[in-house]
């Protein structure tokens, strides 16, 4: 039996297993697309790889800050929902009887929470950043409300790998805890939409995707085609106000990992490992800006994640590889943030690529690996 763990790599398994072209009569999971989530063009491509990493590493920072308040603090709003959570991990422990009474396994899901809730400052969650997280959760909703009405996906008329990233957190966390729930819900109706749209939820799929119902095949596959065509390289231009704010902030984190990674590896090698270095969780402590709308930001910090560098190296290899595809990357960055969020990109991609490191994964554990650097530098 063949186990695979990341969700990464679990779509890259069936994208393998059932390409796009596959003239296949019954989809192999319920439902099936037709088209490959990771667009073909390489400015879409480089769009939806960048905001697949966004919502792994820095979405995850709104989920659990809705989840469980800065974690200091005694907040009646979110003791609200303490319920909710108990039952939920309660539920879903191997050592929960599915007979026990909803008071047990309430207590049974108290002990594991609070184990989770205790991970908030490594994530850069605390009462010093929670008030600029609290703005820019009202910032996402208004932006994503404003693509929502013009668009039924994040990339436009075609599903793509960025829904599937951002149902992630927007689903698992966001849109089932009661509160950013009740939130979504009365801000944001067309997002709420969305998540039902990504998630087969009674909404209707949009273009580019085909439905298994009723015992036949509902082709809406042509439309999606059409809207592929029609789309080219083009990212909506309403994307630009969801993600510029967090992609400053995320990519700022980023290049600080970067550097850590390459004095990490360096120091390694030095120290006899000369053919691969196994990479911890996590490599200390970076800093945290938030940005806020009125200009300022909320300094904190957060553990260094080198998950982060393991998608980065696969976003390098596939969608920022090529000149071609460094100019599409630019132009869209540039689209969306400006010289600054280039610069950005620019400088911790180069850091990466001049180090002649390489992130792979061996078994689950990641490793860096001595190497020639990925692509060319502009």
């Amino acid at each position: 039996m063949e186990v695979i763990q990341d969700t990464k790599d679990i779509m890259a398994y069936f994208e393998a297993t059932f390409p796009a072209t596959s003239n296949a009569t019954v989809p192999p999971v319920g439902r099936g697309l037709m088209h490959a989530i990771l667009p073909p063009t390489p400015k879409r491509a480089f769009a939806a790889s960048v905001l697949e990493l966004l919502a792994d590493e820095w979405l995850l920072l709104q989920a659990m800050y809705w989840r469980w308040g800065d974690g200091v603090h005694d907040v009646p709003a979110f003791n609200a929902q303490l319920s909710f959570l108990e039952y939920e991990f309660g539920r879903t422990s191997t050592s929960a009887d599915p007979a026990a009474s909803t008071k047990k396994i309430r207590e049974v899901g108290h002990t594991r929470l609070q184990r989770f809730k205790g991970s908030l400052p490594g994530l850069g969650i605390t009462p010093e950043t929670s008030p600029a997280l609290r703005e820019q959760f009202d910032r996402l909703l208004a932006a994503m409300e404003t693509h929502f009405e013009q668009q039924p996906f994040l990339l436009g008329k075609t599903i793509t790998l960025v829904d599937f990233a951002w149902f992630g957190p927007f689903y698992a966390h966001l849109g089932r805890d009661p509160i950013p729930s009740a939130m979504i819900k009365m801000r944001a109706p067309r997002t709420w939409e969305w998540i039902e749209r990504v998630g087969g939820l009674g909404r209707n799929h949009g273009q580019g995707v085909q439905r298994w119902a009723g015992g036949s095949l509902v082709d809406e596959y042509a439309e999606g085609v059409k809207a592929q065509h029609k789309e080219g390289d083009s990212v909506p231009d309403t994307l630009s106000e969801v993600v510029g704010f967090l992609l400053k902030d995320y990519l700022r984190v980023l290049r600080q990992t970067v550097r850590t990674a390459k004095a990490y590896v360096s120091e390694q090698r030095r120290s006899g490992s000369t053919v691969s270095t196994k990479l911890p969780r996590a490599l200390g402590h970076c800093k945290v800006l938030l940005s806020r709308k009125d200009g300022s930001e909320a300094d904190g910090q957060k553990l260094t994640s080198t998950h982060s560098l393991w998608a980065l190296q696969r976003i390098l290899d596939k969608t920022c590889r090529t000149q071609e595809q460094q100019q599409a990357a630019h132009g869209w960055l540039e689209s969306v943030g400006g010289s600054d969020l280039t610069e950005l990109w620019e400088g911790l991609s180069s850091d990466w690529r001049d180090s002649g490191y390489h992130i792979a994964r061996e078994e689950n554990q990641l490793v860096a690996t001595a190497g020639e650097g990925v692509g060319a530098k502009l």
